[in-house]
């Protein structure tokens, strides 16, 4: 099995010699840095594969076993689902790491290879930054451009840094090889989140900082919830998204506004110690039974909870906004990051659920676990054992 230093995941559609190039030089400067022989493989491309054909089996072990993902970003890589699963394989390997060492691995190098807006970028994926000012310069023209220009120095010098980013990052981090090498069906797509998301009382649901609770009522289908059509403007999509992007694996818990239950429901969640969000639909508080069942959540004290308010085009009347007030009197004085009234768009809900999550984790890590005895006939699991602030046992 070959053992490459790096992996190199583009859209086919996005192939053409200025690609090629990049890549034999890149190969070429790594090899350079590494000490690798030319006889020893250095960076993984895959040349022989059609689109839409099946993984082959070296292509799988490439990706299970390289030490570092370099993907050329485009607007038409997002669009390829495998080139979502190839950074789902590094996502995995990378969440292992963190798992042995409690630390995030920089083995993803992302290179925006043509021109990309915010949006074309999926909210699932996270933020990998770079600290070298010199890589980040091209990003507005991309660097399929400066390939297109002849004896350009500017282009030579990139590609030289990239070459030092993979030494270190390789130097650096060392991932776990995936085994078995998975094959491409058992593979998620990371470019699109899981929805909805696994419940509560699933049984290998994730506990601690590195988990969050999406909490709604379930009386109706998500994707007729704000703010879709289309679903990756609806409410849960968009949490499921932000969640994934920052490394958080994310959890529903429902509840029907004609039960009782969400504040037990939320107790027992609680025990758990990861971030908690309620999603209110605001035209929804025009129920009584969802008034009495907010009014009672706002005399308790939930100090891992955060609130969001969603106002549906055409909704936010005066009346439910003064209900919104009386309902939440109490954990409404908290305000943001904790209590968000005014979110009427996909765009603002995105902004209140990266920041509530934020000030969440930042709670749960440094408040003392919760603690409750779970009656016999509940559901859910035993609450789980944490080691150090917040954290789950390994």
């Amino acid at each position: 099995m070959a053992n490459y230093v790096f992996f190199l995941s583009y859209a086919r559609d996005d192939y053409d010699p200025s690609l090629q190039s990049f890549f034999d030089q890149l190969n070429n400067r790594v090899r350079g840095l590494t000490g690798k022989l030319v006889r020893e493989p250095v960076g993984y491309l895959d040349q022989q594969r059609k689109q839409g054909d099946e993984w082959d089996k070296e292509m799988a072990e490439a990706a299970a076993n390289a030490d570092v993902l370099v993907c050329l970003y485009s607007p038409a890589y997002f669009r390829k689902p495998y080139c979502g699963k190839e950074v789902q394989v590094f996502l995995d390997r990378r969440k292992e790491y963190f798992r042995q060492n409690r630390q995030r691995a920089a083995s993803v190098i992302p290179i925006v290879w043509l021109p990309c807006e915010d949006d074309d970028i999926p909210k699932t994926l996270p933020k990998f930054l770079y600290t070298d000012a010199d890589l980040t310069k091209y990003q507005e023209d991309g660097l399929a451009y400066f390939a297109s220009l002849r004896e350009n120095d500017e282009y030579t010098k990139l590609i030289w840094n990239f070459a030092k980013r993979i030494k270190q990052v390789r130097k650096d981090n060392q991932l776990p090889s995936l085994n078995p090498v998975p094959g491409i069906d058992a593979v998620w797509n990371a470019f699109e989140p899981r929805v909805p998301p696994y419940d509560l009382d699933y049984e290998h649901a994730a506990t601690g900082p590195d988990a969050a609770v999406f909490v709604y009522a379930s009386d109706s289908d998500w994707k007729s919830g704000p703010f879709g059509p289309p679903d990756k403007n609806a409410f849960l999509y968009l949490a499921s998204a932000i969640a994934t992007g920052k490394e958080v694996i994310p959890h529903q818990l429902t509840f029907r506004s004609d039960s009782a239950d969400l504040i037990d429901k939320i107790q027992t969640a609680a025990l758990r110690n990861s971030p908690m969000i309620l999603m209110v639909d605001g035209a929804s508080l025009d129920s009584h039974a969802m008034q009495d069942c907010f009014a009672d959540f706002d005399q308790r004290e939930f100090d891992r909870v955060a609130v969001i308010i969603l106002w549906r085009p055409g909704t936010r009347s005066d009346a439910l906004r003064h209900t919104v007030d009386n309902i939440f009197e109490r954990t409404s004085k908290r305000r943001e990051p904790f209590f968000f009234d005014n979110v009427d768009d996909a765009k603002k809900l995105s902004a209140a659920i990266a920041a509530a999550l934020d000030a969440l984790q930042n709670r749960v890590t440094t408040l003392p676990q919760q603690t409750r005895n779970i009656a016999a006939e509940s559901r859910y699991s035993t609450p789980p054992q944490i080691q150090g602030p917040g954290r789950t046992a390994a």
